[in-house]
């Protein structure tokens, strides 16, 4: 698809580089303030980052539906040194959360 001097492509749509986390934000909701309102306007105007939040939105959907009960396991099978770089990358990021990082 092709807006002006604009290519979107319609099966992996992606922002402006400079908007990628602004959109993401915007999509789960943790955008606000002057975030959520620069965004709203940028989105708008830029094809680009309309279909982005299109498609960020309808993944979100598409996520909430899934049926994440017990019966669901999938095996994820890691190196020691992945396991524990993941396990690490996952404790910061609740540590960044709780505001107790050091």
């Amino acid at each position: 698809m092709k807006f002006g001097k604009t290519v979107i492509d319609p099966a992996n749509p992606q922002p402006c580089s400079h908007m990628r986390n602004l959109v993401s934000s915007l999509s789960d909701g943790s955008a606000g303030g002057l975030s959520s309102w620069y965004t709203r306007l940028h989105v708008k105007g830029c094809p680009k980052c309309g279909a982005a939040l299109e498609a960020y939105l309808a993944i979100r959907i598409e996520l909430s539906t899934l049926d994440l009960s017990e019966k669901t396991h999938i095996e994820i099978n890691l190196t020691p040194e992945r396991r524990s770089n993941l396990e690490l990358a996952m404790d910061r990021i609740e540590q960044e959360r709780q505001g107790t990082l050091t």
